[in-house]
Formats: C-alpha cells, structure tokens, sequence
C-alpha cells in the first residue's frame, strides 16, 4: 500500500477480502486500483465502490444519516448462494446442540439497529421452520437473545462452567445428566455450571 499519495482510511482485511474507506475521489480511486494491479502482475485487484453501503464477508457496512450526523452501521448480509442448509430437527445431533442460539447471535452482534436483526431472523426463521423447527421456541430464543444477550460479554447470566470430557458408554450418558440435576456448589462464585460431556467413541 505504500508509494501512493492517498491512504485509505479503515483499512481492514480478512484472507482476499479487504474493506476500506476512501477519502479521495473517484478518479483518484481508479487510479489507486491500477496501481495496485501494477504491484504483482499475477494478483489483479477488484473493487466493489458504493456511496452508501459495501457488502464485506456476512456483513453490509452502510451509511446512517441525521440530522446532526452521519455516521457507520451494519447489518446482516446473506449472499445469494446461502440456502441456510441447517440440521433438521429429526437429525441424530447432541441434545445440547444449540442451533438456534449460534445462527441468532451473530445476527446481534452485527445488527446495528432491532430492525435490522428483525429481518435477518425472519429470513432465517422461514429456512428453519421448514426443517421442523418450532416458531414459538423460535421467537422467544430471539427475544432473548435481543434482550439479555451483551456483544461483549455473552449473556447476562454466564456462570463457570465444568468441562467434563469422558469416553462415551450408558454410564456416562447417566453420570452427565446427574451433573445437570446437581451440578457441585463452589464457595467462591456460586454453583457451577457443567456442559455436556465431549462423547468418544473408538472402534475395535
């Protein structure tokens, strides 16, 4: 990036995909753009320019106007090809498996505004009904999500946890669920919460 005269600003890149913004014109960014092809002839360099929002991995960066300023939001992006294949609700998956909270969560972590997450669980709540989810159980794991879940720290009622990593048998499978019902009581930070057991499995 270096040896031209106009830097860009927010320069962020994750492996070939590479955001940033431009503070000259766009004049001055084609001529950026034929720079960087000159760097290594075998690596050619495409760019996608807008005024008002860019697309960037699973993400839309746009622009937030009022009437004291304009600042940078996001939301949610789903490309074209994403046809949100999902494990069925039928599917021989742990119990523990939580679907639902690990497609929900990004969606409030990227969403600027409720509006925005609004819509990216609607286009996912259609894909996910059709696979045998149920739309009560839907909604209020976005509720909850929305209300109590913090971008920084997770839920509001994150405990410790006890990793419990034994070989898969009847007995064990036992042993875990006992741990659910009485999980061990620490004197410094409350009762602990212990997660499903990690199940392995070898073959003689």
């Amino acid at each position: 990036m270096e040896g031209f005269r106009i830097k860009p600003y927010l320069f962020f890149r994750f492996l070939d995909d590479i955001f940033f913004i431009w503070p000259g014109t766009r004049e001055e960014l084609q001529e950026y753009q034929d720079f960087l092809n000159a760097l290594i002839p075998n690596i050619k360099i495409t760019l996608n320019i807008s005024d008002t929002h860019i697309d960037f991995l699973d993400t839309t960066i746009f622009k937030h106007t009022t009437w004291t300023d304009t600042t940078l939001q996001s939301k949610v992006f789903f490309k074209t090809t994403d046809t949100h294949q999902l494990l069925h609700t039928t599917s021989f998956h742990p119990p523990h498996t939580t679907i639902l909270k690990s497609q929900i969560i990004p969606f409030k972590r990227l969403c600027s505004y409720r509006e925005d997450f609004d819509e990216a669980c609607t286009t996912l709540f259609h894909a996910l009904a059709q696979r045998g989810y149920n739309r009560r159980n839907l909604r209020k794991t976005k509720h909850d999500i929305w209300h109590n879940y913090n971008k920084k720290g997770g839920t509001d009622n994150d405990r410790p946890i006890i990793p419990i990593i034994i070989p898969y048998s009847t007995l064990s499978t036992h042993l875990v669920r006992e741990l659910y019902k009485n999980p061990p009581n620490s004197n410094s930070t409350g009762p602990l919460q212990p997660t499903p057991s990690i199940k392995t499995c070898n073959s003689y």
